[in-house]
C-alpha cells in the first residue's frame, strides 16, 4: 500500500511538472500574440490617417488593408481568448493536482504516525510480558 501510494504521490508530481511547463509555453505564446496584436493596432492606427488628396484606388487599397488588418487583430485576440481558457483550465488542474497531492500527502504521515503508535504499543506489550515473565521466574514458589 505504501509503495502504491508513494507511486501515485509521484505520478501526481510529474503531472504538476508537466503541467506548470505547459502553463509556462502558453503564457509565453499569449505574451507573442499580445504582441503581434499590438503591432497590428499600431498599423491600422497609421493606416487610418486620411490622405490631403484622395485616390480612389489609394483609398479602396487603404480601406481593403485596414478590413485585413482587423481580420488578423480580431483573429489573434479569438486566438488569445482560447489559450486564456485553456490557462484558467491549467490552473484548475494544477490545484486539483496540488490538493490531491496534499491530501495523499497528509494521508501519508497519519498513516505513518499510526504505524508508529501500534508498533510502539507492541513493543510495549511485549516488554510488559517479559517483566510479568521475569517475575514469575524469580518468585519463590511459598511466594505464589
Amino acid at each position: 500500500m505504501n509503495q502504491a501510494l508513494t507511486s501515485l504521490m509521484n505520478r501526481l508530481k510529474r503531472q504538476l511538472e508537466e503541467l506548470n511547463t505547459e502553463q509556462l509555453a502558453l503564457r509565453e505564446k499569449i505574451k507573442a500574440l499580445d504582441k503581434a496584436a499590438l503591432l497590428i493596432k499600431s498599423r491600422l492606427i497609421d493606416s487610418l490617417k486620411v490622405p490631403a488628396c484622395i485616390l480612389p484606388e489609394l483609398e479602396i487599397s487603404r480601406l481593403h488593408f485596414i478590413i485585413c488588418e482587423q481580420q488578423k487583430h480580431d483573429d489573434l485576440q479569438n486566438q488569445k481568448m482560447d489559450y486564456e481558457k485553456l490557462l484558467f483550465s491549467y490552473q484548475e488542474n494544477h490545484l486539483r493536482l496540488s490538493t490531491e497531492l496534499k491530501l495523499l500527502g497528509k494521508y501519508q504521515d497519519r498513516r505513518e504516525q499510526n504505524e508508529k503508535k501500534t508498533h510502539e504499543l507492541i513493543i510495549e506489550k511485549e516488554m510488559d510480558n517479559w517483566a510479568l515473565q521475569q517475575t514469575l521466574r524469580n518468585c519463590r514458589p511459598d511466594d505464589r
